[in-house]
């Protein structure tokens, strides 16, 4: 999802391949719902919005949050593929870069390096799996573990924007092409980035607004 598929979808020298669409979609989609019942068993916010009066709301923006943030992820890796181009060996090492920032995060906040931080820091890679994490004794540790990856992936964000704008600039200068879909498919993924990246911090806005409120609300209940 994250490296074969994204540079694979600029290789295609025909406009659609529904098989490979479909592929891809579905195994979004399972990634998608393997995020967001991760939320669901780790957050008891996130299980009292799911079931509250603005539950309908509550449950598209969870799915909307997760599903732009995985888009956003798959498109930053393609931009850091296109950027290192055809250097393959630098390919691996911003990547390698990227996935590291997560594992160090995670190791930081536990006091040390252990396997459990590099089990954890494979699906952090895709997307950040602390950010509604309000239960258990290290939750100031996993609040700033989400803040480092957060600056981190607003970077990453910021750099691919770049990449794709250069990219197609390059490619609209040139005479010719070998796929003339080249220059669409990069537009598109430039839109598509900055809408996904819009996407997801308003989602998580109204998540976190949704989740401040409940918790004002338990305090005031306890009280």
């Amino acid at each position: 999802f994250f490296y074969g598929a994204p540079m694979q979808f600029l290789d295609l020298l025909e406009p659609c391949d529904a098989v490979w669409i479909s592929t891809y979609l579905l195994t979004f989609f399972v990634l998608v719902s393997s995020a967001v019942l991760f939320d669901f068993s780790i957050s008891k916010t996130i299980r009292r919005g799911f079931r509250g009066k603005s539950r309908l709301l509550f449950r598209w923006s969870h799915f909307v949050c997760r599903a732009s943030e995985l888009i956003c992820r798959a498109l930053m890796v393609m931009a850091a593929q296109l950027a290192c181009h055809p250097f393959s060996d630098l390919m691996m090492l911003a990547n390698f870069i990227d996935y590291f920032v997560g594992l160090a995060a995670l190791c930081w906040e536990s006091g040390a390096f252990s396997f459990r931080a590099v089990f954890v820091s494979i699906p952090v890679f895709g997307a950040n799996l602390a950010m509604f994490v309000d239960e258990g004794v290290l939750l100031s540790s996993v609040r700033r573990s989400t803040c480092v990856i957060d600056v981190a992936r607003c970077l990453s964000f910021l750099l691919a924007l770049l990449t794709f704008w250069v990219r197609a600039h390059c490619a609209s200068c040139e005479a010719e092409s070998a796929d003339p879909y080249l220059l669409p498919k990069l537009y598109g993924c430039l839109i598509t980035l900055a809408f996904a990246g819009m996407s997801s911090f308003w989602s998580r806005y109204l998540l976190w607004a949704h989740m401040d409120c409940n918790t004002a609300i338990g305090s005031m209940t306890n009280e």
